[in-house]
């Protein structure tokens, strides 16, 4: 398990790419900090018009006060003989008329001035919200599109070397961050920078002392914002890093929910997830607590400061999320000069070589060479190859050497779509989806009508089953498939085989965990499927492929026996110790 970076990689360059996402949206932001302008100009001189209103009634107040039938004038005079200068100052600064008291009709419109006023501010900064949601979500929505477009371009090395929790973090957690931070903090940081200023000029216009004293004052108090924001960016990034780590951690407890189970291993896979989740609750709490210190400062500080830390954390995950759409690509998909003509399923393996891993090879000089409609099986002990020749003649990784020719190309001459299109695959791990059984086994052909979905589960032996059912093919499966048993679920997928009618099928046979009626069955719908197709069959339990064409032995990557049922079995070599220990190991479960 990796640790989690200390800090942002390259705040800048995160920072650049972000505001670069930001372009197609350029004339919106500017209308936005327009709108902004004209409603922090509105709130700030609001005060200033409650100001009058303060003013229209002390002046009422002092001027009922005085004599009447003297002037302002007479008064002022009075008061200076009486040695109370400041008084007399204040006085002379008044609109006040001796003996006038308050004038409610003036402050009534000021009043309704300063609602109007205060309203149509409040109004510009809706209108600056709405532009700024709509501003962050198109953003996100081009970013989710290319995050979905990057993962069907990534190999499937990629996903051998992050765990899949981690990259569901980044495409929905992450994602969903940057979309907070963009859309609150843009808007609120924009208002509250004008917010500073635009107080700041209306200080200097009142008071050039008061002024001055906030000049000093604020530098200080923004140096201390960067300080904090400094160091709470730290933990942002722990926080989300720690939070794809759980994300993973309980993705791969709930999928295999029953071998946790089998093993006792509930309670290590409790405390492992009480350990992630408090590393999740330490980084968010000091995050949060660094970026609380903030708040403790002025309403507009407080709120520039507030948002800067909201947007390091956005910050923190489109970086996660950047990484994701900077990870090295499968090679491009050539132009395919001429359609791809029928498929035959002739294939060929020419000195093929292969290793995950530099410098541990894996595949060595392999050779296969396969007629249309043969039967080849693949036996070997795990980690001999098997599967692996099923990813290369997929595709799904590349040779590193040597070439897999398919009719006579070369299947890297093909684009991946073209070249999948011809394979049909039932595996060991029966991947179905929460729909009903009619759109599971119409996944298989684009446009399948109902006639052909039931003459498919018909040739897998499934359709008794599917009628058995109170809503038969509109069966809903659950979210687990729960409501389907192991070996109905892989009869599920031979009828989907069926329904693609591929010239080329590759079977992970995987039969162990179910009854001998249900494995019966699907035996005999394996058996109807491969007539008349080339097909790899990756075999587990050897009597099953006594009728392949050839069956390869292999063993570190090598073919090291090659042959019919019969063939290898005379040799007493690898795989007639294989089969006669498949053999009295079930003889003595039946005994």
């Amino acid at each position: 398990m990796a640790a989690p970076a200390a800090k942002v990689k390259d705040f800048r360059a995160t920072v650049r790419r972000l505001v670069g996402r930001l372009g197609p949206e350029r004339r919106w932001i500017a209308l936005a900090i327009l709108f902004t302008a004209i409603g922090v100009g509105l709130t700030i001189v609001g005060p200033r018009i409650l100001a009058s209103a303060t003013n229209l009634l002390f002046d009422g107040l002092v001027g009922k006060s005085l004599p009447h039938g003297v002037s302002k004038t007479q008064v002022v005079a009075m008061l200076r003989l009486r040695g109370q200068h400041q008084l007399a100052d204040m006085l002379s600064s008044m609109n006040v008329t001796p003996g006038v008291g308050v004038d409610f009709a003036a402050i009534g419109a000021v009043l309704l001035l300063a609602i109007f006023v205060y309203l149509l501010g409040a109004a510009f900064t809706w209108l600056q919200g709405w532009i700024m949601a709509g501003v962050a979500q198109r953003t996100v929505y081009r970013m989710r599109l290319d995050v979905e477009d990057k993962l069907d371009r990534l190999p499937l090395a990629y996903f051998d070397h992050h765990e899949r929790g981690d990259v569901l973090s980044r495409v929905t957690n992450d994602i969903d961050n940057i979309s907070t931070s963009l859309q609150q903090s843009l808007g609120q940081l924009l208002n509250s920078i004008l917010t500073v200023v635009g107080v700041l000029v209306m200080m200097v216009s009142i008071d050039l002392s008061l002024a001055a004293i906030s000049l000093i004052v604020v530098p200080l108090t923004v140096a201390v914002t960067v300080v904090i924001a400094r160091r709470s960016q730290r933990r942002f990034v722990e926080q989300w890093r720690s939070t794809g780590l759980l994300n993973a951690h309980v993705e791969q407890m709930h999928t295999g929910h029953a071998l946790v189970q089998v093993f006792g291993y509930r309670e290590r896979a409790l405390a492992d997830f009480e350990r992630l989740n408090e590393r999740v609750y330490s980084s968010s709490f000091m995050a949060q607590f660094l970026s609380g210190i903030s708040r403790q400062f002025t309403m507009p500080i407080m709120q520039l400061a507030g948002q800067l830390n909201l947007l390091q954390s956005g910050i923190a995950s489109a970086e996660r999320v950047f990484e994701l759409l900077d990870a090295e690509e499968e090679i491009p998909d050539p132009v395919l000069v001429r359609p791809l003509p029928s498929v035959r399923g002739q294939v060929a393996f020419e000195n093929v070589s292969f290793r995950y891993e530099p410098g541990r090879p894996l595949i060595q000089d392999f050779n296969l060479d396969v007629a249309p409609g043969q039967t080849i099986a693949i036996v070997g002990p795990t980690g001999a190859g098997k599967t692996t020749i099923v990813n290369l003649l997929m595709r799904f990784y590349d040779v590193d050497s040597g070439s897999i020719r398919l009719d006579g190309r070369d299947v890297r001459e093909l684009p991946r779509a073209e070249l999948r299109r011809a394979f049909g695959m039932v595996l060991q791990d029966t991947w179905l989806f929460a729909a009903s059984i009619r759109d599971n086994i119409a996944y298989g052909k684009l446009g399948a009508t109902d006639e052909e979905v039931v003459a498919a589960a018909e040739a897998a032996h499934f359709d008794g089953f599917v009628r058995s059912l109170p809503e038969g093919y509109a069966t809903r499966l659950d979210d687990d498939v729960s409501n389907l048993s192991a070996g109905q679920r892989q009869l599920l997928t031979i009828a989907r085989a069926f329904i693609a009618d591929p010239p080329i099928l590759i079977l992970d046979e995987a039969t162990s965990s179910v009854d001998t009626r249900t494995e019966v069955l699907i035996q005999q719908a394996m058996a109807r499927l491969r007539q008349g197709r080339t097909s790899f069959v990756i075999a587990h339990r050897l009597s099953t492929i006594r009728n392949a064409d050839t069956i390869l032995v292999m063993d570190h990557g090598r073919i090291v026996e090659q042959g019919g049922h019969e063939e290898l079995l005379a040799k007493g070599g690898v795989y007639a110790d294989l089969y006669r220990s498949q053999f009295e190991g079930a003889f003595a479960e039946t005994a």
